[in-house]
């Protein structure tokens, strides 16, 4: 066995403490999991599938793949799938906490805010691992501010706003 250092960025890391502090494991532990489980599924770290090579598309084709910002139908995979989603979920939200202010607190029961929050985090993570072009940070931002508007201006208001944590058992097993 061979170990390697590795450079996250801050959200990144927050995301690995918070998986591995609801698991009880060590960070170096659940990163080394998940990197291993993303290379056996044929993706790279940044959850994002990779480019066939020419005589590869025909059979990639064929196979069908869920974006990474929805859950997927396996039971084997949506565990883990749960715990990516609320690490970038408390990702996301701290580092956008005035734009998620009015987030609700069982944002996860609302399919459509479920959906959103796991898109645009899905969308922050590809921006920051690999954007090349401003034009697709502004268009982050200008999004951002639209989904500030829905929060705001939810039916009914916002009783009770989410307060991240540690990831809770029943949402990963849900």
């Amino acid at each position: 066995m061979s170990r390697i250092q590795i450079s996250l960025s801050t959200p990144t890391l927050d995301q690995l403490r918070a998986i591995a502090s609801n698991t009880g494991e060590p960070v170096a532990r659940v990163a080394t999991r998940m990197l291993m489980s993303g290379l056996a599924e044929g993706r790279s770290a940044h959850r994002t599938p990779s480019r066939p090579a020419a005589d590869e598309a025909d059979e990639v084709a064929r196979e069908p793949t869920a974006p990474p910002w929805l859950e997927p139908f396996d039971d084997e995979g949506r565990r883990l799938w749960r715990q990516q989603a609320w690490g970038d979920a408390l990702a996301l939200y701290n580092r956008y906490p005035t734009a998620l202010a009015n987030l609700p607190e069982s944002w996860w029961r609302d399919v459509d805010l479920f959906e959103i929050v796991c898109a645009m985090a899905a969308w922050r993570l590809n921006i920051d691992c690999a954007g090349q072009d401003p034009r697709d940070e502004l268009a982050f931002h200008h999004q951002l501010a639209d989904f500030r508007y829905v929060l705001d201006h939810l039916p009914g208001g916002v009783t009770t706003r989410f307060m991240p944590g540690a990831v809770p058992d029943w949402f990963i097993d849900g």
